[in-house]
C-alpha cells in the first residue's frame, strides 16, 4: 500500500485507539465519583399516626441481641408502636445534615479532578520518605535485641537457591531425553511441532516445581523466626521463580535452540533475544509488585507506595515502547507474511496494521498506564492486576494466534512436507499423481478455507480478549453500551455480535466452495473473435447463482435473528412479506415473468456460461446469468443483455460436437481419386498429432466433388471437432491441404470470366487496346523528359 493510501486509514485507526483510551480512563473516573457522589442518599418516610398516651415500656440495661428479641416477644401492639414512636423523634431531635444532590457529569469530573490533585499533594509531601525507605527496611530487619537479620536472611536465601538448583538440574538428568527431536527425518509438521514444543514446556514447569519444592523445603527446615527476614526471603525466591516461568513461556513460543521447530518465521538471534526480554520484563514487573507487599509490611505511608507503583509500572510501559519500536520492522514482516505452500498477498487490512502496529501498541501502553495512575490516585487501590493482565494479553495473543493458525494449517494439509504433490496430502487417496495445474488449484482452495476459518477465530480470539480487558478492569459493558446506545440494543448486543461472527464465517465457506466449484470456463477469458466455444459445466452455471441465493438467505436469516434479539416479534413481519410477495407480484408482472422463465432454462440446461448461443438476431458468448437476464457477448465485442421472458427461439452451436464443412476449388483435369487419398492422409497425420488429434471427435474426410461452376470441380471436406475449437482446426487443416497439394503438384482453380468476341472484331478491339495504351505512355514519358 502506498503511504499516502495508508495515511487516512491510518489516522482513522489511531483516533479510534486513542478515543478508547480517553473513554476508559475517564469512565472510571466518571463511575467512580458518581458512586462516592450518590452514596449516603437516603429516604424517610411519614411515620404512623399513634396515641400519645400509650404506655412506655422500660428497657433493661446491658441488652444483649437475645434479650432484645425477648422483649420485643412479650411487648403488645401499643408498647411496640410506642417505642418506635419514641425512638424516631430521638432521631427526628437530632440536627440536620444537608445532603449534597449527587454530581452530574461536569460536577463528576470536577470532584475526581480536586481528588486528584489532592493525592499528587500527598505525593508531593511524602517525597522525603523516599530517602527514609532504605532506613526502615534496615530497622525491620532487626531482631529485638538490634542486631540486623541481614546477613543471615541472605545466608538462608543463597542456601535456598543453590539447593533448589540442585534438585533442579538432577530433575532436568532424569528426564533430559524426553523433548528431544530426532536428528533424522523429515521437517515435522506444524502439530508434530506444537507437540514437542507443549512436552518441552511441561519438562520445563515441572523442573521449576522441582526447584520452588525443594527450596520450600529449605525454607522451611530454616524457617526464619523474624517476620520481615520471611518477607524478604518470599520476595526474592518469586522474583527469581516467575521470571523463569516467563523464559519457558518464551521457549515454547520461539524455541530459541533449535529453528526447526519454531512456529513464527525469525532467526535464531531474534528469538534469543525475545525470551531475554521477557525474562527482564517479568522480573521488573514482580520485582514492582513484591516490593509494594514488602514495603505495605514495612508499614511505609500510603502516598509512598503510591509513588513506588507508578514508578515502577511508568519503567516497565517505557522498556515494552523501546522494544516495540526496535523491533518494529521484524514483527510487521510477520504479520504481512503468509504461511502455506500456496501464500497469498496479504490483505488491506493486514498491511495497515503491519505498518502501524507499533503505534497501536504503544497507544495501548500508555493508556493502559495512565488508567492504572488515575484509578489508583483517585481511589487509592493497587491496579496492579489489571495492568499485569493486559499485558499478559498482549503478549498471549499473538501467540495463541500463531498456535490456531498451525493447528489450523495442519487440519487443511498445508503444513505437510512435500504439500505440492497430492500424494504426500492424501496418501492412498490420490496413488496417481495428479497434473500440476489441478494440484495448485487444490492448495488454492485449501489455504483460501483455511484463511476464512482463521480470520474468523481471530474476530472471536479479539473478542473475548476484550472482554477480559473489560473484567479485569471492571468496566460494566452492559452499563456502558445501555447508557450510549440504550437498555434493548445492548442487551442484544451479545447476540448480534454472535450472529453476525456465525454468518461471516458461513459466508466465507460458502464463498470459497462456490469459486472453487464454479472455477472459470475454458474459454472465458479468451477473446479469439471465433464464434462458438465449449463454455463452463452446468455447474459452473448454477453455482454463482446459488451463492446469491444463500447470501439473501443469510441476510435475512440474521436479521430476522437481529430483530428477535431486539425484542420485535418477527411472526407478524412473516406473514407481512409475503402479503407484500404477492402484491409485487402483481405489479412487476414482467419481473416475475423473467425470474420464472429464467429458473426454467436453466432446468432445462439450455446454456451455459461460456457457450455461444443465438436468441433471434442476437448471438455471443454467454458472459453472465443474474436473476432475470443474460448478457451476451459477440465474437467482435459487443454486450448484450437479453432478459429471459424475451427468449422465444435460443440456438445453443456450443453444445456436444460441431462439424465444420470446407470446400476446394480444383480444376476439371484434377486426378479426384489422388485428391481423396491426400486428403485421407492429411486427416491421418492431424489425427495422430498429441496436441491436435484430441480435438477432433471425427477425422477430416473428403466428401467428393459437391457440384461444379464454369472453371472448377467444388470438393467438400468435412471434419467433426469439439465445440469452440473448429476454427483452430479449420487453420491447420487448410495449412496441411496446402502443403500437400503443393507437394503433389495439384493447384487450386481460380476463378475466371471467359469473354465469348466474334472473330471478326478481334483485330479491331487489338488496335483499340493498343491505341489505348500509347495514349497512355506519352505523358509519363513526358514527365520523364522534363528538367
Amino acid at each position: 500500500m502506498r503511504q499516502g493510501e495508508a495515511a487516512p486509514a491510518v489516522a482513522a485507526l489511531l483516533t479510534g485507539l486513542l478515543w478508547v483510551t480517553l473513554g476508559v480512563t475517564l469512565g472510571l473516573m466518571l463511575a467512580w465519583a458518581l458512586v462516592v457522589g450518590s452514596a449516603g442518599t437516603a429516604a424517610a418516610a411519614p411515620a404512623a399516626a399513634v396515641s400519645d398516651d400509650a404506655p412506655l415500656p422500660s428497657l433493661p440495661e446491658g441488652l444483649t441481641p437475645e434479650a432484645v428479641r425477648d422483649l420485643v416477644s412479650r411487648l403488645s401492639d401499643a408498647e411496640a408502636r410506642a417505642l418506635l414512636v419514641r425512638t424516631l423523634d430521638g432521631l427526628a431531635e437530632r440536627p440536620a445534615v444537608a445532603q449534597a444532590p449527587p454530581p452530574g457529569l461536569v460536577g463528576g469530573l470536577a470532584d475526581a479532578t480536586t481528588r486528584l490533585r489532592t493525592t499528587l499533594s500527598e505525593v508531593r509531601a511524602s517525597l522525603p520518605e523516599v530517602a527514609e525507605a532504605p532506613a526502615k527496611v534496615a530497622d525491620s530487619l532487626r531482631d529485638p535485641t538490634g542486631a540486623s537479620r541481614l546477613i543471615p536472611t541472605l545466608v538462608l536465601l543463597a542456601g535456598m537457591l543453590a539447593v533448589g538448583g540442585l534438585g533442579e538440574a538432577l530433575f532436568r538428568r532424569l528426564f533430559s531425553g524426553m523433548g528431544a527431536q530426532p536428528r533424522s527425518g523429515p521437517e515435522p509438521s506444524a502439530l508434530e511441532k506444537l507437540e514437542i514444543l507443549g512436552l518441552r514446556l511441561v519438562i520445563d514447569l515441572l523442573a521449576l516445581a522441582a526447584f520452588g519444592g525443594v527450596a520450600a523445603v529449605v525454607l522451611f527446615m530454616f524457617h526464619p523466626d523474624h517476620s520481615t527476614a520471611h518477607q524478604l526471603i518470599v520476595l526474592a525466591f518469586w522474583a527469581v521463580m516467575f521470571p523463569r516461568l516467563g523464559a519457558a513461556g518464551a521457549r515454547f513460543a520461539v524455541a530459541p535452540e533449535d529453528r526447526s521447530l519454531r512456529l513464527p518465521d525469525i532467526d535464531d538471534a531474534a528469538a534469543r533475544m525475545i525470551v531475554r526480554r521477557v525474562m527482564v520484563v517479568t522480573a521488573l514487573v514482580t520485582i514492582g509488585v513484591l516490593t509494594g507487599d514488602f514495603f505495605r509490611g514495612v508499614g511505609v505511608s500510603p502516598a509512598f507506595l503510591f509513588i513506588q507503583a507508578s514508578v515502577t509500572s511508568f519503567l516497565v510501559v517505557a522498556l515494552l515502547v523501546a522494544m516495540v519500536w526496535r523491533d518494529r520492522a521484524v514483527v510487521a514482516r510477520l504479520i504481512s507474511s503468509s504461511d502455506g505452500p500456496a501464500p497469498a498477498q496479504p490483505s488491506r487490512v493486514n498491511q495497515v496494521i503491519a505498518a502501524n502496529w507499533h503505534i497501536l501498541v504503544t497507544c495501548f501502553l500508555i493508556g493502559i498506564w495512565l488508567a492504572a495512575f488515575v484509578s489508583t490516585a483517585l481511589t487509592g487501590e493497587r491496579m496492579a492486576t489489571p495492568m499485569i493482565v493486559s499485558l499478559g494479553l498482549l503478549a498471549a495473543v499473538p501467540v495463541a494466534d500463531w498456535i490456531l493458525r498451525a493447528v489450523i494449517t495442519h487440519m487443511f494439509g498445508l503444513d505437510v512436507p512435500g504439500a505440492t504433490d497430492n500424494r504426500a496430502i492424501d496418501g492412498a487417496l490420490s496413488p496417481i499423481p495428479a497434473p500440476a495445474a489441478e494440484t495448485g488449484d487444490r492448495l488454492r482452495t485449501r489455504t483460501a478455507y483455511r484463511d476464512v476459518v482463521v480470520r474468523n477465530i481471530r474476530v472471536v480470539l479479539a473478542v473475548i480478549a476484550a472482554i477480559l480487558l473489560a473484567r479485569v478492569w471492571e468496566v460494566d459493558l452492559h452499563a456502558a453500551a445501555a447508557g450510549g446506545i440504550g437498555e434493548t440494543l445492548a442487551s442484544a448486543l451479545f447476540t448480534i455480535v454472535v450472529s453476525l461472527i456465525l454468518a461471516s464465517a458461513a459466508w466465507g465457506i460458502i464463498r470459497v466452495a462456490i469459486a472453487n466449484a464454479a472455477g472459470a470456463p475454458e474459454d472465458a477469458a479468451e477473446a479469439s473473435g471465433d464464434m462458438g466455444g465449449t463454455g463452463g459445466s452446468r455447474l459452473q452455471t448454477m453455482v454463482p447463482l446459488l451463492g446469491r441465493f444463500m447470501l439473501g438467505a443469510i441476510a435475512v436469516i440474521v436479521t430476522m435473528v437481529i430483530l428477535s434479539a431486539l425484542g420485535v416479534n418477527i411472526g407478524p413481519l412473516i406473514a407481512g412479506a409475503g402479503v407484500v410477495g404477492i402484491a409485487i407480484g402483481f405489479g412487476a408482472q414482467t419481473l416475475v415473468k423473467d425470474i420464472l422463465s429464467g429458473v426454467f432454462f436453466l432446468a432445462d440446461d439450455a446454456f451455459r456460461v461460456g457457450e455461444y448461443v443465438q436468441i433471434g438476431t442476437v448471438r455471443g458468448a454467454v458472459e453472465h446469468i443474474s436473476v432475470r437476464s443474460l448478457r451476451l457477448r459477440h465474437h467482435n465485442g459487443p454486450l448484450n443483455t437479453v432478459p429471459f421472458g424475451e427468449i422465444r427461439h435460443l440456438t445453443n452451436f456450443s453444445r456436444d460436437w460441431a462439424i465444420m464443412k470446407l470446400e476446394l476449388r480444383l480444376p476439371f483435369d484434377t486426378d479426384l481419386e489422388k485428391v481423396r487419398k491426400l486428403i485421407k492422409k492429411v486427416g491421418q497425420e492431424l489425427s495422430q498429432h498429441p496436441d491436435i488429434g484430441p480435438q477432433f471427435l471425427q477425422p477430416l474426410k473428403s466428401q467428393g466433388v459437391n457440384r461444379m461452376d464454369d472453371s472448377a470441380f467444388i470438393i467438400r471436406v468435412k471434419f467433426m471437432a469439439r465445440p469452440g475449437q473448429q476454427f483452430t482446426l479449420r487453420r491447420e487443416v487448410f495449412r496441411r491441404i496446402q502443403e500437400a497439394f503443393a507437394r503433389n503438384g495439384i493447384q487450386f482453380a481460380p476463378r475466371r470470366v471467359i469473354v465469348d468476341a466474334p472473330a471478326a472484331l478481334s483485330g479491331v478491339a487489338a488496335a483499340a487496346a493498343a491505341d489505348a495504351m500509347s495514349r497512355d505512355e506519352a505523358p509519363s514519358q513526358q514527365a520523364l523528359d522534363t528538367p
